[in-house]
């Protein structure tokens, strides 16, 4: 009897192990998912803080921001803009050519301007590309304004990419409310139970 239950506190301690493990593993993921935004988010609001509004508007220097954060980051920031309430992209850094781009019929518009902070969801937009805004509003002589950033999806996407479970497990980014989440799914094989 006692033989018994030992073996079956052990089976029972052998599940659970494997279990705690990829809860720990997820979760950890999980946080790193959720951070990548609001990093980027804080970089921007750095640079809004820093700069200074008079300096973001010499194009030039908007440029040299953009080099900066993509020397430091690598090519996570596409782009750069300055936009007005009256949803027009006056002032830009980037490879496109998105100067006096209209943002009013833009999905993440309407809710960037009324929030001091922005993360939008993933879509393609102007650049027909996967990518994501983060936005800071600032206001200059009364007038708000946001500091617009494109981050590159592919490199928000890498984070779950080479995550796996086993041989055949597969790993997602979801979205759920506000936050960011990792999904693991472990994929059988056909056949096999």
């Amino acid at each position: 009897m006692v033989s018994g239950i030992i073996q079956d506190q052990f089976g029972v301690s052998c599940n659970e192990k494997p279990y705690a493990h990829l809860e720990e593993m997820v979760h950890k993921h999980t946080q790193d998912i959720d951070g990548f935004p609001n990093e980027r988010l804080h970089t921007l609001q750095f640079l809004s803080n820093s700069c200074g509004f008079e300096n973001l508007l010499d194009e030039s220097i908007l440029q040299n921001k953009l080099s900066l954060l993509q020397q430091n980051f690598g090519a996570v920031f596409e782009d750069l803009g300055i936009i007005y309430e009256s949803a027009v992209q006056e002032f830009y850094a980037g490879r496109l050519k998105l100067e006096k781009a209209q943002y009013s019929h833009a999905q993440w518009f309407p809710e960037a301007i009324q929030r001091q902070v922005y993360i939008s969801d993933v879509f393609l937009g102007l650049r027909a590309s996967p990518h994501f805004i983060v936005s800071v509003k600032r206001f200059h002589q009364n007038r708000p304004y946001l500091l617009r950033a494109a981050i590159n999806f592919k490199a928000f996407n890498s984070l779950a990419e080479n995550l796996r479970i086993g041989e055949t497990g597969s790993a997602f980014i979801l979205k759920w409310k506000s936050s960011y989440f990792l999904a693991m799914i472990r994929n059988r094989p056909r056949g096999k139970e």
